[in-house]
């Protein structure tokens, strides 16, 4: 039964190309409630996922949006960085 399936958790840094971290960055899974902004570092971390198939967004302002399709296994720790 899925309703006692582990969450899991996806976490990252954003930065630009210079390798500055950007905070104020939106990261969502879109066609969920679940998201994140980054910290100052350029941190983020998304708790409480299901198992699935998702969408990961990540905009903010003056940065070109980016989408990527990820597959969130169960219990799983997904560590995802952008610049």
């Amino acid at each position: 039964s899925t309703a006692y399936a582990q969450k899991a958790k996806i976490s990252g840094h954003i930065h630009n190309k210079n390798q500055q971290p950007l905070s104020g960055i939106n990261v969502i899974l879109l066609g969920t409630s679940l998201g994140s902004a980054t910290d100052e570092e350029g941190k983020y971390q998304i708790l409480n996922i299901s198992p699935g198939e998702y969408t990961l967004q990540i905009s903010g302002v003056a940065y070109q949006t980016v989408s990527q399709k990820i597959t969130i296994e169960e219990a799983s720790e997904l560590s995802l960085d952008f610049s």
